[in-house]
């Protein structure tokens, strides 16, 4: 009998432990589903610093200049150096994102067993089951499928490591403030937040301890100033304010605004992208946090014990400090914004501290009889129920954005045929965008090349199946002042999906297809096309305006091609439209 339970004990242990991995393996199983190799955004600033290396005219200003808010000295560098590695793959820099995660989750997994020795192993190991789902949540889709995202990590990787340096038994005082500094100074310039690190580590560095302790440890506090000081400084140095940007007094100017701003920024994590839900969580965590602090507050008098449960307090106000940075400096664009999925990755900390809080509150509540303190472990649980059904939801949203990344992947393997929207995507001049694209792809870092040719013949791939398997160019309608609409359905079936992209072609008097224009696909796509099969529904249709001024004169016989961003390869849909000229008067 002791030997069965014995092994059934063994059995739920391993079972918990496989809980506790399967958060992780399912992100990193979509990230390399709906991963897609293409700069984005902010990443073409990184694009310039490689022509600058290719040029030799890379210098330390460079790295060190203002990117919006950010100094991103140490992320640079990382990049740079992974980049001539890879071939600037982009997909490794989503791995090293995954990886910081992976990082995180294995400090809070020791911070757990170094504050919540009073709780059995089983208990811990469930605590780490929810702080999982929330760390490795695909809710905040778009910091794992953009390379550049890993600035959002690099933070709360450095004060969870200083965290575990700070509760370590094994380093002297000195070694604890020069680890914790330089995390602070790593943090500091790879992320607009990161100041925080240099105040929310002090607390855990010199709390508890006694007045012989602390005039001790006076001459660390100099120190651990003076680079708090430092820091500012060269962080602020020629700083101005990026032209997006709202003001920071759109905070003080509608307060309300600002407020539910701030609520929703520390929801969302568990909002399903829902304003009501978002501001209902967001508080319900605050009130949580705020009540939480209270009932400890006599814990923290206690030498002993006051270091555990602050870990956790230091924890939550990261994300509590972080939600109002991101309140002054983007409250002004609306609160829809605070549901950024970017955002996500910052705030998802508050829940995970309130869970390991928890056991902290209900021992206290055991000798004082607080049963509202059940209450708040019930309420805390429904919350990473919340989480679990985010996960089906999530997966929507990232095949969208996989999406959107092929229609821009397939923007810039067109650059030198048609440019047509792709600067506003990219967020850069034309110009700038054209020579970026030219340069990556002399030094091999784009995949596949850019298309060369002047017509959709010359980078048309051998049909494999009827041209009605590619789908079919339905309509052509004439709108006014010369606008034409197009619309019809684009399909992969070698890649059993819709295109890409579409491409327009007119043909020339030699039979050529020039193309002159790219068209969208669809982008709302229902659950199920999602989790069975792509293109078994709506998401298979395209559409495009353009203006025909631009074009020859007509008659004019247009084509469509379905376009492969992978393979830079076109394939030519079924059916044909005229531009026909305008009747005599």
């Amino acid at each position: 009998m002791l030997n069965w339970w014995q092994q059934h004990r063994l059995s739920l242990r391993v079972l918990v432990w496989c809980a506790a991995i399967v958060p992780a393996c399912l992100t990193a199983g979509l990230i390399y589903k709906y991963a897609v190799d293409v700069p984005l955004a902010d990443e073409w600033m990184t694009a310039r610093h490689f022509e600058r290396l290719a040029q030799g005219t890379l210098k330390f200003r460079h790295l060190y200049e203002q990117a919006n808010e950010y100094r991103q000295l140490f992320p640079y560098l990382f990049f740079l150096g992974l980049g001539r590695l890879t071939k600037w793959d982009v997909r490794y820099e989503m791995l090293a994102s995954f990886l910081l995660a992976c990082l995180i989750s294995y400090n809070i997994y020791r911070l757990g067993r170094l504050t919540l020795d009073h709780i059995g192993r089983r208990q811990r190991l469930l605590l780490y089951v929810c702080a999982n789902l929330l760390i490795f949540s695909p809710a905040q889709y778009d910091n794992w499928l953009q390379g550049q995202q890993l600035i959002f990590f690099i933070p709360v990787v450095c004060l969870t490591t200083g965290l575990r340096v700070a509760l370590s038994a094994r380093l002297s005082d000195g070694a604890k403030f020069l680890l914790c500094a330089g995390l602070a100074v790593l943090s500091t310039f790879s992320a607009a937040n990161g100041l925080l690190c240099w105040l929310l580590l002090w607390p855990a560095l010199v709390w508890p301890a006694t007045r012989t302790h602390l005039g001790r440890r006076r001459w660390w506090l100099i120190v651990w100033l003076a680079g708090l000081a430092l820091c500012v400084v060269f962080y602020f140095y020629d700083y101005h304010k990026p032209p997006p940007s709202p003001a920071l007094s759109a905070a003080f100017v509608n307060p309300v605004r600002a407020l539910l701003y701030f609520l929703c920024v520390l929801g969302a994590p568990l909002s399903f992208d829902k304003l009501p839900v978002a501001a209902a969580v967001g508080a319900l965590c605050l009130v949580l946090f705020v009540w939480s602090a209270r009932r400890l507050r006599p814990i923290l008098t206690e030498a002993d014990a006051a270091r555990p449960s602050l870990v956790w307090l230091t924890l939550g106000a990261y994300s509590l400090l972080t939600a109002g940075l991101l309140t002054f400096g983007r409250a002004g664009f609306g609160v829809a914004q605070s549901l950024s999925s970017r955002y996500t990755t910052y705030t998802l900390y508050l829940p995970v501290a309130l869970v390991h809080l928890l056991p902290f509150i209900l021992d206290h509540a055991r000798a004082k009889k607080l049963a509202i303190a059940r209450l708040g472990l019930w309420l805390a649980g429904a919350l990473l129920v919340a989480q679990v059904l985010i996960y089906p939801l999530s997966v929507r949203w990232m095949s969208d954005h996989r999406s959107a990344r092929l229609q821009l992947k397939a923007c810039v393997e067109l650059v030198n045929v048609v440019s047509d929207v792709c600067p506003e995507r990219i967020g850069q001049p034309e110009p700038t965008f054209r020579r970026l694209a030219n340069t990556l792809d002399a030094l091999g870092y784009l995949r596949p090349g850019l298309v060369r040719g002047s017509s959709a013949q010359d980078f048309a791939a051998p049909a494999a199946f009827a041209p009605e398997s590619y789908g079919s160019f339905l309509s052509l309608v004439r709108g006014p002042d010369d606008l034409y609409t197009a619309s019809g359905r684009a399909l992969l079936p070698h890649r059993g999906e819709p295109a890409d992209t579409v491409l327009l072609a007119y043909e020339a008097a030699d039979g050529s297809a020039h193309v002159f224009a790219i068209a969208d696909m669809a982008q709302h796509r229902d659950i199920v096309s999602v989790l069975l099969r792509r293109g078994a529904y709506k998401d298979a249709h395209w559409q495009k305006t353009f203006d025909a001024r631009g074009l020859p004169p007509p008659p004019l016989k247009l084509s469509a091609w379905a376009f492969d961003a992978y393979a830079g390869r076109a394939y030519k849909i079924a059916g044909t439209q005229i531009i026909a000229p305008p009747a005599p008067r």
